[in-house]
């Protein structure tokens, strides 16, 4: 790969993330063939760590920006980290968090008549509010958060639906067991059922403790659902209007979280209006404005190639 960035002698190579070691060969590779880098990444801001580890690290990184043609961002998230390691406005260029909106509406209609069948098979009752998490069950995506402050409510016609497996799997349904909760274990799901458990959500919960740029949430919008996402949530003040189409929390604020599960559990009407704003949001984070991003990053670095 090395030798072949060397001599092929391209405009421009498209560099994803630098946590690698095979991103820094490109990189340097590129630099010394003297070709154009563009940069993507998706980190944002999180708690600080050692400070020695930390200064380190935020050194290594800046020098790695520092050295590429344009930086693609993400999200707001994404664009403040790039501003808080010293990338320059002009370098940056708008690459939305992004799935296949086209897709995801079309398994919408595939499915929507199944809806009401596929809550029965699961023991769901067409009165029940669904309540979605849809994650690799680890500590960094607290799914116990949900679990624990769904307890402190009348859940009676409540169903939590929890798609997926890992290591907190176990704890999650001792807890939902203690709390007398209603759950919904489906277990590891391949990518293709996705659209099935979409279908049966009335509210979609992203509560990591870090979580860049979480495509479920894209996802879970394209199927009309409302959403409760944590502060740590890269994509939160891009995709969720307080109290329009979902809610923002801080990580671990149990008492928030419950606290809006009652408020959308006791005013189901507003469920279907806050989801339709969730659809109409995530139109413009599509692929087609990805590509319009890379375009525009491209233009940006060949211009100033004609400068010099």
């Amino acid at each position: 790969m090395f030798v072949h960035i060397l001599f092929k002698k391209y405009d421009a190579i498209l560099i994803h993330g630098y946590q690698n070691f095979t991103a820094w060969l490109v990189l340097v590779a590129a630099k010394l063939s003297g070709t154009k880098i563009i940069f993507r990444g998706e980190a944002i801001p999180k708690s600080r760590g050692q400070a020695i580890k930390h200064l380190f690290t935020t050194y290594v990184i800046k020098y790695f920006l520092s050295a590429c043609n344009a930086v693609m961002y993400s999200c707001s998230g994404n664009r403040a980290y790039w501003k808080e390691l010293s990338v320059p406005n002009e370098k940056m260029f708008f690459i939305p968090c992004a799935v296949d909106n086209n897709f995801f509406r079309k398994e919408k209609q595939r499915y929507i008549h199944l809806r009401e069948k596929t809550r029965s098979d699961l023991g769901i009752d067409s009165s029940d509010l669904v309540i979605l998490f849809l994650a690799r069950f680890t500590a960094r995506k607290r799914p116990l958060d949900l679990i624990e402050a769904l307890g402190e409510l009348n859940h009676k016609k409540i169903v939590l639906l929890f798609v997926g497996d890992g290591p907190e799997r176990s704890a999650m349904e001792a807890a939902a067991q203690k709390h007398s909760i209603r759950s919904v274990f489906t277990g590891f799901i391949n990518q293709s059922e996705l659209p099935r458990y979409y279908n049966l959500a009335d509210l979609f919960v992203v509560i990591s403790s870090y979580d860049a740029s979480p495509k479920a949430l894209n996802e879970a919008m394209n199927f009309s659902i409302p959403a409760i996402v944590s502060e740590q949530v890269g994509t939160a003040n891009d995709l969720i209007r307080e109290g329009e189409n979902g809610f923002i929390v801080k990580v671990g604020d149990l008492n928030t979280i419950s606290n809006r599960i009652n408020f959308l559990n006791r005013n189901r009407g507003k469920l279907s209006k806050m989801g339709e704003l969730s659809r109409i949001i995530v139109t413009n984070w599509s692929l087609e404005n990805d590509v319009k991003g890379i375009k525009e990053a491209l233009s940006f670095i060949q211009l100033k190639k004609g400068l010099k």
